[in-house]
Parts: C-alpha cells; sequence; structure tokens
C-alpha cells in the first residue's frame, strides 16, 4: 500500500489482525496521520512507532481493559512510542502542541511504555502507569 503522508504508511494503520482501513474510515486516518507528521516535525524528525493504529471491533473486544467506544475502531487513535524517549516526554510535547494549537486537542493517555493520542472527542486525559 501507498503512503497515508510523508513519513506514514496505510500498512502502519491496519489492525494487527491485518485487516486494511475500511475505505469510509479512510479520511480519520489522513487527519490523524497530519497531526503526527506536526509531532514528529516538533521532535527532531525522530521515527514516531506505531503499536496500534485501526482496529476492528472483533480485535478490539478481544484486548484486555479496551473501550467499546475506542477511537481506533474509527481509525482516529494510535498508540504510539519513540525509541529513548520516555513516555512522560512524549505526553508533554503533545499537550504543548496542542496548547500551541499545532495538534487536534483529542484524546491523550500515558501508560508505561506508549501514549495513546486521537483526534475524537476533544480534552480527554488519563494516566493508566502503574
Amino acid at each position: 500500500m501507498d503512503k497515508i503522508t510523508t513519513h506514514f504508511y496505510w500498512s502502519e494503520a491496519m489492525c494487527s489482525d491485518g485487516t486494511e482501513v475500511p475505505s469510509y474510515l479512510r479520511s480519520n486516518a489522513i487527519r490523524l496521520a497530519n497531526n503526527l507528521e506536526t509531532l514528529r516535525f516538533a521532535i527532531g524528525e525522530l521515527p514516531i512507532r506505531i503499536n496500534s493504529w485501526y482496529r476492528t471491533k472483533e480485535f478490539n473486544e478481544n484486548l484486555p481493559n479496551s473501550s467499546p467506544n475506542s477511537q481506533h475502531l474509527l481509525a482516529k487513535a494510535c498508540d504510539i512510542w519513540i525509541k529513548g524517549m520516555k513516555p512522560i516526554t512524549l505526553f508533554t510535547v503533545i499537550e504543548t502542541l496542542i496548547r500551541l494549537r499545532k495538534m487536534e486537542n483529542g484524546g491523550l493517555g500515558i501508560y508505561n511504555t506508549f501514549i495513546h493520542y486521537d483526534v475524537g472527542p476533544e480534552g480527554r486525559r488519563w494516566d493508566y502507569r502503574k
């Protein structure tokens, strides 16, 4: 598959079960990828690693602690990490970009090893670190 944006590919956006992002959700994935490009530029072009982006309903239901209203189901969310960067640092960078109105103010959650970012409903924040 082709690129979504300069640095992100449709293969990264597909569900971990191999399901491609459905055509009717592709505009959501593009919107999210554009926000990720802003983040990538802000952190000095470091590669952003994707743990999870789009999820099918069936795949999502089989994950522990997954929400039935997950933005992943709409291709609006991704779980990301950057080699050598602590999740709290990445969280802070995204919060700053949101405050500066360079990234959309969607959902932002911190976990032990990654950050969840989405372009869904505004302003949701959570901390699931142990």
